[in-house]
C-alpha cells in the first residue's frame, strides 16, 4: 500500500535545511502564527532555524559509513554531499529516506514463508517536489 502524510520537522532540535549563515543554505523561516512554530510553507520548525545538527549529533566520518543509493551525502534536506564514486543517485531530490522494519529474520514472513513479510519504506521530500 502506498501512503503520503505531511511531515514537520517540529521538536526535531536542528534546522533540516541547514546552517542560514552559510552562503549555500541561507534561508528564511516564517511560523504561521505565534503558538505554531512551523514554517507552513516549508515544515521547518522555526524554533530550530540555524541550529546546525552537528550542534546535537556526533556525525561520522566517511570512512565510518556504508553509503547507499538513496544517502544524499547530506544530512540536510534538499540538500547533497560529496559521495564516492559510484555511490547515491537514486536520491534525485535530496530527500531523507528511512526504513522502518524489523532485523529478525524470523519476523519476514508470509503465512508463515520465509522470506516475505512487511517493510517500511519512507521518503521526506523537500517542500516543491512533485509527488506523482
Amino acid at each position: 500500500m502506498d501512503a503520503t502524510f505531511s511531515w514537520t520537522s517540529k521538536g526535531l532540535g536542528w534546522d533540516i535545511y541547514g546552517d542560514p549563515a552559510d552562503p549555500e543554505f541561507a534561508h528564511t523561516c516564517t511560523t504561521a502564527s505565534p503558538t505554531d512554530p512551523v514554517d507552513p510553507a516549508t515544515g521547518e520548525d522555526c524554533t530550530y532555524h540555524g541550529v546546525r545538527v552537528d550542534s546535537k549529533v556526533v556525525l561520522p566520518g566517511l570512512q565510518d559509513l556504508t553509503f547507499g543509493g538513496w544517502y544524499s551525502g547530506s544530512p540536510f534536506l534538499g540538500h547533497f554531499g560529496q559521495l564516492p564514486p559510484g555511490e547515491g543517485g537514486l536520491n534525485a531530490n535530496g530527500g531523507l529516506f528511512f526504513m522502518w522494519h524489523s532485523h529478525n529474520e524470523k519476523e519476514l514472513t508470509n503465512f508463515d514463508i520465509f522470506p516475505g513479510g512487511m517493510l517500511t519504506f519512507v521518503v521526506i521530500e523537500p517542500p516543491g517536489t512533485p509527488i506523482p
